[in-house]
């Protein structure tokens, strides 16, 4: 099994990155990355023109280790104990959903610490531990010092700002003054 593993990441090194063809489209900032199957009479990528490469089964990973997990396991999403009791520890590794709460997060990884499973994503641990040793700091308070040179800054600042100039008014343009003058 390891071998097959160690088989896949070799291919997925040699394969290349199939990008969309998209030609001189004018959507091309709305279009994604996904490979999408050219159709185009006269498209270069369909044709195979210039050995441009093309989603094929040549490309393909083993069948034994399709769809696994780096570690060799099946990925299992997991919401709540019952799930997690039907997992086989040697083939299944659990991750939990994304929708569940700390609580019951702590609960499951228990559980699954006395049945020997696996949990692919525990980094919730790290996160509790900083929440309990970090309290939020309380700002030191300002020496008289301190005060003062904060002072004296502010009234720097508004000696060197110079006074506001007015605006001058706004002047009609020829076309107006004419009508003005045909009216009368």
């Amino acid at each position: 099994m390891t071998d097959m593993l160690k088989l896949r990441a070799d291919m997925k090194k040699r394969r290349p990155s199939f990008a969309r063809s998209e030609g001189s489209s004018k959507n091309t900032r709305k279009t994604k990355d996904a490979w999408r199957k050219p159709k185009g009479r006269d498209n270069k990528l369909r044709r195979r023109v210039n050995g441009e490469g093309v989603v094929s089964k040549g490309y393909s990973v083993p069948n034994a280790v399709r769809g696994l997990h780096a570690c060799g396991l099946n990925d299992v999403i997991v919401e709540n104990s019952t799930q997690l009791i039907n997992l086989d520890p040697k083939t299944d590794a659990a991750r939990i959903a994304a929708t569940v709460g700390t609580k019951k997060k702590i609960v499951l990884v228990a559980e699954a610490k006395k049945l020997k499973i696996k949990i692919l994503n525990p980094l919730y641990k790290k996160k509790i531990k900083k929440e309990k040793e970090e309290k939020p700091k309380k700002a030191p308070k300002k020496s008289d010092d301190t005060k003062k040179a904060y002072e004296t800054v502010k009234e720097k600042e508004i000696i060197k700002k110079p006074a506001e100039k007015k605006k001058a008014p706004i002047k009609p343009t020829a076309k107006k003054e004419a009508t003005k003058k045909v009216s009368k």
